[in-house]
Order: structure tokens, then C-alpha cells, then sequence
């Protein structure tokens, strides 16, 4: 029940930032150290730059180790393709809940989007 409650948080965090969009926010930044959220994020952003965001930025970290992560320069350095993947290549490689059977540079270098194709 915990896991659930759990991705439920992550995945509200989509909703909120299309509202902020509605409103003309062309800029946001997503507070959170949770890689999960960081992979939804990228994973989303064609369809929320589509509706007009210019930049989503994550900041993540813990005191001086805190950064702020440009999900929107990453999603268009790895293509849509790779974007659309990158949820699945994140449980396999390691989520908060799952053992890692392998990395997500290896698994992206392995071409995965060809397995999107009918």
C-alpha cells in the first residue's frame, strides 16, 4: 500500500505543473530528490513544452549538494524516443522499490526505443 501511495505523490506532481502552464508559467522547477519524479519529469516534457513550457527544471540534492537539473535540455539531448523508454528503462535499472538488473547508460546505449515499434 505504501508503494502505491507512494507513486500516487509522483505522478500528481504532472497535473499540477499542466495547471501552472494554463496559466502562462513558462518556466518551472520541481523540488524534489526523488529520481522517480526526475524520469516522469523528462518523460512528460514533449507533451508539456507542446502546451507551452519553455524550461522544467528539477532541483534536487540536500544542502551544498543541491542542484538544479534541466530536465527539458536532457529530454532534448536524448530524443523523443529515448523519452518515451526512459520510465521503463528507469525499473529496470533500479527504482526506489525495485532491485537494479543492469545500468541506464546501457540500457539507453542499446538502442531501447526500437522496442516502442509495432
Amino acid at each position: 500500500m505504501e508503494q502505491n501511495y507512494h507513486a500516487l505523490q509522483q505522478e500528481q506532481r504532472f497535473p499540477q505543473v499542466m495547471h501552472a502552464i494554463t496559466y502562462g508559467i513558462s518556466r518551472i522547477i520541481v523540488l524534489s530528490a526523488d529520481t522517480d519524479v526526475f524520469v516522469l519529469m523528462v518523460f512528460y516534457w514533449n507533451v508539456l513544452h507542446s502546451n507551452g513550457l519553455s524550461e522544467l527544471w528539477v532541483k534536487a540534492g540536500f544542502k551544498n549538494s543541491t542542484r538544479f537539473i534541466p530536465s527539458h535540455v536532457l529530454a532534448a539531448q536524448i530524443g523523443e524516443n529515448s523519452c518515451h523508454v526512459l520510465p521503463a528503462v528507469h525499473v529496470l535499472t533500479g527504482r526506489d522499490y525495485t532491485s537494479k538488473i543492469g545500468t541506464k547508460h546501457a540500457t539507453l546505449m542499446t538502442n531501447a526505443e526500437h522496442y516502442l515499434e509495432d
